[in-house]
C-alpha cells in the first residue's frame, strides 16, 4: 500500500502490530501496485467491483451473442428504445458488448 499511495515505508511498530518481519517494496511501480491493492480489496470484500473487465457469461460458459443481447436491452429498457436511431444505438452497444465479452473470455481461457 505504501507504494500504491506514495507513502514513506511503514514504521517498525506497524509491522510488529502485523506479526511479520519488515520487508522492502516487491516493486516501486505505483500503477502495478494500484492493481494489486485494487485486486486484494475486491477478493476481501472490501470493493464490491473487481478491478478489471471480466467477460459475461452464460450458464453453459459462452459469452451471450450481440442478438441475445440486443434482447435484453430492448426488455430491460423498453421506453428508452422506441425509436429507431435509439434502437440502432443498442445495437451498437450489444454489437460491442458481445464483442468485448469474446475477448475477455478468451483471455481468461488462454491463461488456464
Amino acid at each position: 500500500m505504501t507504494v500504491a499511495y506514495d507513502m514513506p515505508p511503514m514504521p517498525a511498530s506497524m509491522w510488529v502490530a502485523l506479526g511479520v518481519e519488515p520487508r522492502a517494496a516487491a516493486t516501486d511501480d505505483r500503477e502495478w501496485a494500484n492493481g494489486v491493492n485494487g485486486a486484494l480489496g475486491w477478493l476481501l470484500g472490501r470493493r464490491s467491483e473487481p478491478v478489471l473487465h471480466l467477460p459475461r457469461r452464460l450458464p453453459d460458459g459462452s459469452t451471450p451473442s450481440a442478438d441475445q443481447l440486443y434482447t435484453e436491452i430492448l426488455e430491460t429498457r423498453p421506453f428508452e428504445h422506441r425509436l429507431p436511431e435509439q434502437r440502432q444505438a443498442a445495437r451498437n452497444e450489444a454489437e460491442t458488448a458481445a464483442a468485448r465479452y469474446r475477448r475477455l473470455a478468451a483471455l481468461a481461457d488462454s491463461a488456464w
